[in-house]
């Protein structure tokens, strides 16, 4: 008797709870209302759930992606607004968890291969030629392109986010993507920011016209069918839909006043060219248990059956599709009135509805006319598509003419504070919810107490140079900001931003002049990939006229007979592998941001073909550099060539090697050629790495040979080469996770923190070309050069990221 009283103290404990959670904030006079109660209790489900991990919706929660004071600007404004490195983390977390891969390549293996095989196509990934289709939801862009309100629409940063995504890693070809809007318009701010960088991605809405950067909508007639003889619902749909092989289903998270809420089921209500919003899916004015046309477009072999992936942008969730963001995107009940800063993604369109209707439902219970109205039996068309072989309106769907199956799985979740599912209670049934870990700010030990100290040493970024040089336009404060911007982008935290636009302030003014700036040298080119990084995030006029005029420092800039650069003025006819880097790194990426894309690109493919034609050994590493006239000191007399590998030298080469490929389009002539020398540059690093230390030597490839020592700058450059490659999918995870895991391990042990609390980085080598062995390794290991601290940095946060 007394443990049956305790259990239901128990349960009226919980109820009260959840009872509290859903009437917080709510005006007292509208307490009394009675709340919408879906007809299927908790922990009900039903449906034949979907995906490799069947009914898996993955959510990832992260405040620092809404940065947004809810006052200044727009909440959709790059860095104030949203931040997109952390959307960026988002999407790679949430991929892997979704398809249980260990990079993001193989996570798009994954999704395509599942897709296929579960739609009788095979069991292929995704094959060049196929096209994708993507649906964003802009719906309240009704001021046109140029819409700037705070009301909600697709996130910039997401929609960038995705493009990124399938054309840098899936390795789709940007012209055979389409992201459309048939009834609305891709605003500007949207627009804009994926176009810089993706060019070829076709953008189609309802307005365009083939000049303005938009193409028109061009309908395919009598594509849907529908279960019953008037569903009021248009039967058309764009070209873009039914010629693409594959869908990616990008919807929002708000209520609506008819329909409940809009999430992926009605985004396609941007899709049809005739909606109805007053016969069926006003689901408040039915019973449950009646036909509903979102069935028939979910289970569409020309629509919903295309889609690869679902998404929900939850970045600012909102309570009613026309809402001010600032007034009501806070999460009062749910967070603490924070914004719900979240992504969700899954396979299952049924499970990731009822995902976000259960968040809703919970938050904004009242809807914008303060009565709970519009929610109420909203999740009638879930019903019937998780039942859709025997739904409970006895409909015969059958869109295509056979009837359908089950179309996903369909609960509520047990309460609104534990948020559990079915197989998150350990049934092998229902849903399951996968809430990522929170990205705490100690996930960066190393790499941020490294960098907060780097920059108490040099709290003024304009001071980031040797003492004696008087150009402070230097390749030491270019490298500094390129460090900077990896870990603000996997960290997300303003500091690191504000550092590289004060520096890059400094150094370019209102007119986009660069003072400082003088084509005499490779390495004076590198400070202009920060220059490039804040004309993406600010689309500043000044940044590109700064970066244009960089990048016209080439074209008169010394070559050898085979085009091959010259290091610098200073070192004529000297093809360096340090050089290599400095100047196309800056070049890849000004192709693909600004333009000239045909010269940058053929010009940093040519490069650094010629660099390993010339310096590559048969073991794939990189001598330090060559000599076309054979007049330097350390230049061999026959062959022109340095004497050594040297750790940082190589180590720069291989930087470029790392990043290049975000830049180089998929399809390249040069590309296979570079991924072949990459692989074998990660084979060679393995085969002479420590196996004591997990470092590498200062002559990398003379590990064994008298008097060789472990470098830390060239140990921190290999260390984030091979980590971005296995995240690429370029080398195999299995292979070279040790590796990098090793030298780890071997890197930190070089961190030395002072009585003042700062962080030393010893046993770092800072040279030039030297003239034999004993030269390289007789150098001082040196404790804190600019170049020893930020590669610390950099391989550092490549392995403590999430």
């Amino acid at each position: 008797m007394l443990r049956a009283s305790v259990l239901t103290l128990t349960l009226i404990v919980l109820i009260l709870g959840s009872v509290s959670l859903l009437t917080a904030g709510v005006p007292a006079d509208k307490q009394g209302l009675p709340l919408w109660t879906p007809s299927d209790g908790p922990n009900a489900p039903m449906g034949e759930a979907k995906g490799i991990f069947p009914g898996r919706v993955v959510w990832d929660r992260d405040l620092r992606a809404t940065p947004w004071d809810g006052k200044t600007g727009h909440w959709w404004e790059d860095a104030t607004g949203i931040n997109g490195a952390v959307v960026a983390r988002m999407f790679s977390e949430s991929l892997k968890t979704l398809s249980g891969a260990k990079s993001d390549a193989e996570a798009w293996r994954a999704l395509f291969r599942h897709y296929n095989r579960t739609h009788g196509r095979g069991d292929h990934a995704y094959v060049k030629g196929e096209k994708i289709a993507i649906k964003i939801n802009c719906n309240n862009a009704y001021e046109g392109y140029g819409d700037s309100d705070n009301q909600i629409d697709a996130s910039p940063q997401t929609v960038y986010a995705l493009l990124d995504q399938l054309v840098n890693v899936a390795g789709v070809p940007q012209e055979l993507i389409s992201i459309y809007e048939a009834t609305r318009v891709v605003p500007d701010r949207v627009f804009n920011k994926s176009h810089a960088a993706f060019p070829n991605v076709r953008f189609i809405d309802s307005q365009g016209n083939g000049t303005n950067g938009r193409f028109p909508v061009e309908y395919q007639k009598n594509v849907l069918h529908y279960s019953v003889e008037q569903s009021h619902v248009g039967v058309d749909l764009p070209k873009c839909v039914t010629e693409a092989t594959y869908l990616v289903n990008m919807a929002l998270v708000k209520g609506h006043p008819t329909t409940g809420m809009t999430l992926t089921a009605k985004n396609h209500y941007g899709t049809v060219d005739v909606r109805d919003h007053e016969i069926f899916v006003n689901s408040h004015s039915h019973p449950m248990g009646i036909y509903h046309p979102f069935v028939d477009m979910i289970g569409s072999k020309e629509l919903g059956q295309k889609t690869v992936l679902f998404i929900l942008d939850g970045l600012y969730g909102i309570r009613d599709v026309n809402d001010d963001v600032a007034e009501h995107g806070h999460w009062d009940t749910l967070f603490k009135s924070e914004w719900l800063a979240s992504l969700f993604f899954s396979q299952d369109p049924i499970a990731i509805d009822s995902v976000g209707l259960d968040f809703i439902r919970a938050e904004f219970p009242w809807g914008r006319g303060n009565t709970p109205q519009a929610l109420t039996n909203s999740d009638n068309y879930m019903h019937e598509a998780a039942q859709a072989d025997h739904p409970p309106s006895g409909t015969r769907y059958a869109p295509d003419g056979q009837p359908l199956t089950s179309l996903g799985v369909h609960e509520h979740w047990n309460n609104p504070a534990d948020r559990q599912y079915s197989r998150n209670l350990g049934q092998k049934k229902g849903i399951e919810l996968v809430r990522l870990p929170p990205a705490s700010a100690g996930t960066f030990p190393w790499s941020k107490a490294v960098a907060d100290t780097f920059i108490k040493r040099f709290p003024d970024p304009d001071s980031i140079h040797w003492v004696n040089q008087t150009n402070h336009f230097s390749w030491q404060a270019g490298y500094a900001m390129f460090t900077m911007e990896k870990l603000w982008r996997l960290t997300g935290e303003r500091r690191y931003f504000d550092y590289i636009q004060r520096y890059v302030d400094q150094q370019v003014d209102e007119n986009g002049n660069i003072p400082d700036f003088v084509p005499t040298a490779l390495d004076n080119f590198l400070p202009g990939y920060a220059i490039l990084f804040m004309y993406e995030q600010t689309k500043q006029e000044k940044y590109r006229i700064a970066a244009t005029k960089i990048r016209d420092g080439f074209r008169e800039y010394p070559r050898n007979a085979d085009g091959s650069f010259w290091h610098g003025d200073w070192a004529k006819h000297q093809l360096w592998v340090d050089g290599v880097f400095m100047g196309q790194m800056f070049l890849a990426r000004y192709g693909a941001v600004v333009g000239d894309r045909d010269y940058a690109f053929g010009e940093v493919t040519k490069q650094m073909k010629l660099a390993l034609a010339h310096c590559r050994k048969p073991n794939g590493l990189l001598l330090h550099g060559w000599d076309e006239s054979r007049a330097a000191s350390w230049a061999d007399k026959r062959t022109g060539l340095a004497p050594e590998v040297w750790s940082e030298g190589l180590g720069w080469y291989a930087l470029l090697m790392a990043d290049v490929f975000d830049y180089l389009p998929k399809d390249h002539p040069d590309r296979p050629y570079l991924l072949d020398a990459l692989r074998r540059l990660c084979k060679g690093l393995k085969e002479v790495q420590d196996p004591k230390t997990g470092m590498w030597c200062q002559v990398v490839d003379k590990p064994k040979e008298p008097g060789n020592w472990n470098e830390t700058s060239g140990t921190g450059m290999f260390t984030y080469l091979i980590r971005r490659s296995i995240d690429r999918g370029d080398i195999s995870s299995e292979d070279y996770l040790p590796v990098v895991r090793k030298a780890y391990a071997g890197i930190v042990t070089k961190a030395v923190t002072g009585t003042d609390g700062l962080i030393d980085i010893r046993d770092c080598s800072s040279i030039g070309i030297m003239d034999n062995y004993q030269a390289y390794i007789t150098s001082p290991k040196e404790v804190n050069p600019f170049a020893g601290v930020t590669s610390f940095i950099l391989g550092t946060s490549s392995m403590e990221r999430p």
